[in-house]
């Protein structure tokens, strides 16, 4: 599939990917610590979910999604991201990883916060921004605290 090569792991891999390592002062072996073949754990680690990311969606898809994420802007024409959150009515969960690095806990309690009545989870995980994909009994949990909130 032309472009595959992207998110499999080669060297035109996006660097941003690096933003989600975690750093040594959880307790986890960082992005220096040499493996056997002279190759970086960070990278061992991004080949691998590059490699299952790639099996699973279509390179373009994941490149137009995350441009429209780069693109939106939930404030514009609504007074602002606090005014436009300010509108929310839906019962709301902002869930948070504790290692996220990507989206930091400080920034998913802000978010929490622009909405009214909404609750802040924060999973306790070392699995970084993946912690979401990682910890699916941690979802799992939150979410179904949601549901019978919202029943």
């Amino acid at each position: 599939m032309p472009g595959s090569d992207l998110l499999a792991g080669s060297p035109t891999r996006p660097t941003g990917q690096l933003v989600t390592w975690i750093p040594d002062s959880v307790g986890i072996p960082g992005p220096n610590v040499k493996l056997a073949r002279a190759e970086y754990a960070v990278e061992s680690y991004l080949d691998h979910h590059a490699a299952k990311l790639v099996s699973r969606f279509d390179p373009n898809s994941y490149l137009v999604l995350t441009d429209a994420m780069n693109r939106h802007d939930v404030g514009r024409d609504r007074g602002g991201i606090v005014a436009a959150l300010g509108r929310v009515r839906a019962a709301t969960t902002v869930v948070a990883v504790s290692s996220d690095r990507l989206y930091l806990p400080q920034q998913s309690a802000e978010l929490a916060q622009a909405i009214p009545d909404a609750t802040l989870e924060i999973i306790s995980s070392t699995a970084g921004h993946d912690g979401f994909l990682i910890d699916g009994a941690g979802v799992g949990e939150v979410t179904s605290r949601l549901l019978l909130r919202s029943a």
